[in-house]
């Protein structure tokens, strides 16, 4: 017989030989050969003695077996929170059986009361190490740990301290940021018009008619308008929901830190940090998201205007039988981009500042030099330059880091791009990605264009 063990000396197998068969091994000659190969005789597996009758019985192929088994190491579980609220406001957008969304049972609102338990932090558990046949050791990491996340209106429950609950009555929500906020909710029964005038609150908002023309509503958190919004202003520090549409002469304005959700657009223009998503037709709208445009439903067409995306860009058929020019573009997040162009202010003005204290410092220098020793107070200006120059070279490394990652991140954005229409891209349609125009000559039909398939796709429509 003979031990044959794995690579990570955590099983071993017993070779059986031909001239076994008329002399079967029995416990003791197991365990010998086991201790001469340093393996553990506890852990040996009694199985064996079943597989070597089947091969002395000509009742398998096999001439081996497992005889003894290491013990695994179990990795510490990570340090996790429980949230008891929806957490993710897309999950919440069900829809019907023709893909539209069901506006009946959507809604963004979740109350809560003062003193209810919102999240939890569940403590890592530390691991298990493990032990290879040969006895040795098998290290392993303890879970990590982890913060409570940020809050606003939240509160350490006084019983569990790694539970936090509401501090006032209101509308909770998980920012995009991470944060836990709890706003107080103002709801309106009316439409927003010269009964009502302009809102702006520092909570939630539920609004039970329409937003007429000309009127604003502002507001740190949710809004729901349950009718429709005219040629108004809106804007949320989370999410847009508009059930019954957003319609009028172009003079409206939808702006969202997180989701925007409406039924239909048409000649309006939406922006969105987070997704936009139309539960029927957009005629001329003029769409931007930092995520992805998407339109629900047969009757979910983008037919002219403008529509750009970080990410994904999904309808029905983009454009129409009569040519209308409908520009999309891809691969675009306006909000990382100006997230580049500030930290690259920053560090030109990190480079400037620097600059003026290695002027100050040389000046310095010189003046020690023609003198031979500085005076106490520019001998004191001379040390704290120094420090600061030390301190500033220190923070436009970190800031050029932020910046090469902010620009990775927008490189990896727009190779996840796409574009994708169920049913046609009709021409018309001229689609963008970086600096190059892809004006779409004949029908493309139920394709996705991605990044990498861009440049296959125009040049078909060149030829």
């Amino acid at each position: 017989m003979q031990i044959e063990i794995n690579d990570d000396k955590m099983q071993a197998y017993l070779i059986f030989q031909e001239t076994d068969r008329k002399n079967p091994p029995n416990l003791e000659s197991i365990k010998t050969l086991l201790a001469e190969n340093s393996i553990k005789t506890e852990l040996l597996i009694d199985s064996w003695e079943k597989y070597f009758a089947e091969f002395q019985q000509d009742e398998t192929a096999e001439n081996k077996c497992l005889i003894a088994q290491g013990q695994y190491s179990q990795p510490g579980k990570d340090a996790w929170l429980e949230f008891f609220f929806d957490v993710d406001p897309q999950k919440r957008i069900t829809s019907e059986e023709d893909g539209k969304v069901d506006f009946h049972n959507l809604d963004f609102v979740q109350n809560v009361s003062r003193g209810a338990k919102l999240v939890q932090l569940h403590e890592p558990t530390p691991g298990k190490p493990g032990k290879n046949i040969l006895g040795e050791d098998i290290e392993v990491d303890d879970g990590k740990t982890m913060e409570l996340p940020h809050c606003q209106n939240v509160e350490i429950s006084s019983e569990n301290p790694r539970v936090l609950i509401a501090k006032i009555d209101g509308h909770v929500r998980l920012s995009r940021n991470k944060e836990v906020i709890v706003e107080d909710l103002l709801t309106i029964s009316s439409d927003i018009d010269f009964g009502t005038g302009n809102i702006e609150a520092n909570a939630s908002v539920v609004i039970n008619g329409d937003v007429k023309s000309g009127f604003e509503v502002k507001a740190t958190g949710d809004i729901t308008i349950k009718g429709l919004v005219e040629d108004a202003k809106v804007v949320s520090g989370a999410n847009i929901l508009i059930k019954k549409g957003f319609i009028g002469h172009g003079k409206g304005f939808v702006k969202a830190a997180g989701d925007v959700t409406t039924s239909h657009v048409s000649n309006q223009q939406i922006v969105a940090d987070g997704n936009i998503i139309i539960n029927g037709e957009v005629i001329q709208g003029h769409l931007i998201a930092g995520e992805a445009v998407q339109t629900k439903g047969q009757a979910g067409n983008i037919v002219g205007g403008i529509v750009i995306a970080g990410t994904y860009v999904y309808a029905q058929n983009l454009g129409n039988e009569n040519t209308t020019r409908t520009d999309v573009t891809i691969g675009a997040d306006t909000q990382l981009h100006q997230m580049i162009k500030q930290q690259q202010v920053i560090i030109e003005e990190s480079n400037t500042q620097l600059e003026r204290v290695k002027m100050g410092i040389a000046a310095l220098v010189r003046l020690q030099i023609n003198i031979g020793k500085l005076p106490p107070d520019k001998s004191k200006l001379l040390d704290e330059l120094k420090k600061a120059r030390i301190s500033l070279e220190a923070q436009l490394s970190d800031q050029e880091i932020h910046l090469e990652e902010l620009k990775s991140q927008s490189e990896i954005l727009c190779e996840k791009a796409k574009v994708q229409a169920r049913d046609t891209i009709f021409p018309g349609v001229r689609l963008h990605y970086k600096t190059h125009n892809f004006p779409v000559k004949s029908m493309i039909k139920r394709e996705t264009i991605t990044p990498q398939n861009f440049y296959e796709f125009l040049e078909k429509q060149e030829r």
